[in-house]
């Protein structure tokens, strides 16, 4: 039998082997590489032991990882194109899932392989941002890394997800969010029937609208005879454009009574098209919508009644989810009128708040 012969390394100074380990989704082969500094058969015994190791692991529930060098920005980036971008709203995505993972996950975790990443490593990152970020900043960021690692998992990239175990902080609590009193709102909306953007303000205090639904709505939108209104669609702005679509979740499409008074002030300014339109009859952009109409509204308010404060739009929507609850004590009936997607969003926020004015009130 001849003697083998002397081969020599075939990589630099070392002995490589390579072996497939599978396949794209484009059907290219995945191949992987083991080295060693003495011989090539010494490599081919290192690659046929990881055949056997991940035999071993598949047969017994360990992970098969076909992509081990897959890296947390790599798969971040495919889980926004995959999973988010086709599925939600273009704003939605923008702002609660692009922005988030490309500002501050990718530039913390972009390097680290999936595989490397432990609890301990997202707990750490959670106590950097912590005392900066707001409640609502943080979940918008768990909700991505949550994502992330669930996608993983789905693709057989990851065992477990190292969100398992990790305490999420809270982050900085909110301003206390405001609202006006009955008698304040009542003052508003007397003052607001002979102001020229009075309607934006009497439709936001009466139904609790989003900003983006108010924009949206069209006077077909209006049936005057049985007192309603029909909340389908919602303005918001995608690259800078002003687009027209859906609301924000399935519950947000509803039809909303209106008192007499509100119908009496529609009958007369009842006309085509949208019912807040720009000059050119188009929805206005939110932003445009805010500083030519609504902050002009709070300006000439202030100069009358320098008593009553100026809210945000969304303040007016919270007052009026505060004062429903006040008159009706009926959380379900106010979460419908609002639109939110979950109850326990609407008990959240007003049942807390009722025990916290009862508390007052009672001097506890």
């Amino acid at each position: 039998m001849p003697r083998p012969k002397n081969e020599k390394p075939n990589h630099g100074s070392l002995y490589e082997v390579k072996i497939t380990i599978g396949r794209t989704l484009e059907g290219k082969l995945i191949r992987k590489s083991f080295y060693s500094s003495t011989s090539k058969a010494d490599a081919k015994r290192q690659a046929e032991a990881w055949q056997v190791e991940q035999q071993v692991a598949e047969r017994t529930g360990e992970l098969f990882l076909s992509r081990e060098d897959m890296t947390f920005s790599d798969w971040a980036g495919r889980w926004l194109t995959t999973y988010k971008q086709p599925n939600v709203r273009p704003n939605t995505y923008l702002n609660s899932y692009l922005a988030p993972t490309r500002n501050h996950l990718i530039p913390y975790f972009g390097k680290a392989k999936l595989l490397d990443i432990r609890p301990a490593d997202i707990q750490l990152f959670y106590k950097n941002i912590c005392a900066d970020f707001s409640h609502s900043q943080i979940h918008k960021l768990t909700l991505c890394l949550n994502g992330i690692f669930e996608s993983a998992i789905n693709n057989d990239l990851l065992l477990r997800s190292p969100m398992r175990g990790v305490i999420v902080p809270s982050g900085k609590l909110p301003d206390q969010k405001r609202t006006y009193t009955r008698e304040q709102a009542d003052a508003i909306k007397a003052f607001a029937a002979g102001h020229p953007y009075g309607l934006d303000i009497i439709l936001l205090l009466e139904l609790g609208l989003r900003r983006g639904e108010l924009l949206g709505l069209r006077w077909e939108d209006v049936d005057l005879q049985q007192r309603t209104i029909t909340i389908r669609r919602s303005v918001y702005l995608d690259h800078n454009q002003v687009c027209v679509g859906t609301p924000k979740t399935r519950t947000s499409i509803r039809v909303l009574p209106i008192s007499e008074q509100l119908a009496g002030y529609l009958t007369v300014k009842a006309a085509a098209g949208y019912l807040l339109p720009n000059r050119k009859g188009e929805p206005f952009s939110p932003d445009n919508w805010d500083a030519r109409r609504y902050r002009v509204f709070m300006d000439d308010l202030q100069a009358t009644a320098p008593e009553l404060p100026a809210l945000n739009p969304h303040e007016l929507r919270h007052t009026c989810g505060t004062l429903l609850y006040q008159q009706t004590h009926d959380i379900f009936a106010v979460s419908k009128f609002l639109g939110h997607a979950d109850i326990a969003i609407t008990s959240k926020i007003y049942v807390h708040e009722d025990v916290e004015g009862l508390r007052n009130s009672l001097g506890f």
